[in-house]
């Protein structure tokens, strides 16, 4: 199925990159610097050498080949810190996250974080920040990802409907509603064609999207995206099938209270 998508695409294990992940990924360099990577890598026994690492990648202004364990587990600690929300550490995690789905999505080498993780992540810093240029740059860079998602369903398939949900909810921010029922049914289609796909192996539970990967996948921060952004949309049947299924699925209170409060007017800038 196509939806008007960018062509920009690397094939799986080759060496091209789309040009909207490196868009991305020049943009959020420019947002810090080395004073913002030393303050914010995590502060555990490995914190000089992630500092080397991503104070590396800063100055080249390049994305390495393959990740490694520097690489990893700043992007896995940064990914839940639920409790620094600060311009710079915010502007350090979609930088670690503007890595990770490169290397996710083109290079696969020695890769142990999980897909969906910076999906959700830039969505909700970028609305944090109020950055609407960093959102305009996402939807490309999304696009690319269940683009790719899609090609290499052995490696990613079990990815394909969180994108395609990650890409509703990012219309939904930017107020495109005929993009965001397209990507609403997309969501459910390919979520239902993985559960009921051959081999079985991703339908874990019956809890729609949450139940096809075995990760707990920043539950809260998707449920909290999904009330802020699809609630005003519930007059329309895909959105509204959406909500029921999730309405299912507890998030524990503790977890989601402890992100600072969104509301709509966190999403003015981003439709004017």
């Amino acid at each position: 199925m196509k939806h008007g998508l960018n062509t920009d695409q690397c094939s799986p294990m080759t060496d091209k990159v789309p040009e909207s992940f490196q868009d991305l990924f020049g943009y959020c360099c420019k947002h810090v610097n080395e004073q913002v990577v030393a303050q914010h890598c995590p502060g555990d026994p490995g914190y000089k050498t992630y500092v080397r690492e991503w104070s590396r990648i800063l100055a080249k202004g390049q994305i390495p080949e393959a990740s490694n364990f520097e690489i990893s587990e700043t992007v896995g600690m940064t990914m839940r810190n639920d409790s620094d929300y600060t311009e710079d550490f915010l502007r350090f995690r979609c930088f670690t996250n503007s890595v990770a789905l490169q290397l996710i999505t083109c290079r696969r080498k020695e890769v142990v974080f999980d897909l969906n993780y910076p999906l959700v992540r830039l969505l909700s810093d970028t609305i944090y920040l109020q950055d609407k240029r960093l959102l305009f740059l996402l939807k490309p860079a999304f696009e690319s990802s269940f683009q790719l998602c899609g090609a290499d369903p052995t490696w990613m398939g079990e990815f394909v409907p969180w994108w395609a949900y990650g890409l509703t909810l990012l219309a939904a921010c930017r107020g495109d509603e005929p993009e965001m029922l397209r990507w609403a049914m997309q969501t459910i289609t390919s979520e239902s064609k993985l559960r009921h796909s051959e081999s079985g192996q991703f339908a874990l539970s019956d809890t729609f999207l949450f139940g096809v990967t075995g990760f707990d996948s920043l539950c809260a921060v998707w449920i909290r995206l999904t009330n802020l952004l699809l609630v005003s949309y519930r007059n329309h049947e895909p959105v509204a099938l959406i909500l029921d299924a999730l309405s299912e699925y507890c998030v524990e209170p503790k977890s989601a209270d402890s992100m600072p409060p969104l509301n709509e007017k966190s999403l003015r800038v981003f439709r004017t």
